[in-house]
């Protein structure tokens, strides 16, 4: 719908205040299910979307090159940041001729792939609510799990999600949530 907005020369807004209280995935199998399917819908998005919104006249710069972001290099970000290992290893290996530790595209590519738990991680903490970011280790921790655990995993999500849609399988799994009896929460006021 965003993607439907745009085209038609509408602006999009977003309240800071909004906080989501949705119940998260209550297991490993629940979160790939609905992570996958998430994965695979933002796929299919970009295939409808990507090029259209890069011809449409009506949206700025900064939109298409937002655009490209979130629809283009998502999508390939999963596959080049495969690469990054083996190439390294090859270069260190190989050992002559020297290696070209400043190549462009190489730089810029395992920039993004080091970096990219980190500085969501960050971005998560400058813009959360003022209770949570005094909860500073919260995202210290999800740093940490994001550079060593997490950002791989929803690479091989995004993969896997294309694989599935390049074989037309499109049927969705629902995520359960939990069960138990959650306590009430105390409204903030």
């Amino acid at each position: 719908s965003s993607m439907r907005v745009l085209a038609s020369g509408g602006k999009i807004v977003s309240d800071p205040g909004l906080l989501s209280t949705e119940l998260a995935p209550g297991s490993w199998s629940a979160l790939w299910n609905q992570r996958l399917r998430w994965a695979q819908g933002w796929s299919q998005v970009a295939m409808r979307y990507l090029w259209d919104g890069l011809r449409n006249r009506q949206l700025s710069l900064r939109q298409k090159v937002g655009l490209a972001y979130l629809l283009g290099w998502r999508e390939i970000y999963p596959w080049i940041s495969l690469q990054t290992f083996p190439i390294l290893a090859f270069w260190m290996l190989r050992g002559s001729p020297p290696v070209s530790w400043f190549v462009p595209v190489f730089v810029a590519t395992t920039l993004f792939t080091f970096s990219a738990g980190v500085v969501q991680a960050w971005s998560a903490w400058r813009l959360a609510a003022p209770e949570l970011r005094k909860r500073g280790r919260w995202f210290l921790l999800l740093g940490a799990v994001s550079q060593l655990f997490y950002v791989e995993l929803k690479n091989v999500i995004t993969r896997t999600a294309h694989l599935k849609e390049g074989m037309r399988e499109r049927r969705w799994k629902v995520t359960p949530r939990a069960t138990r009896l959650l306590k009430p929460v105390k409204p903030i006021r």
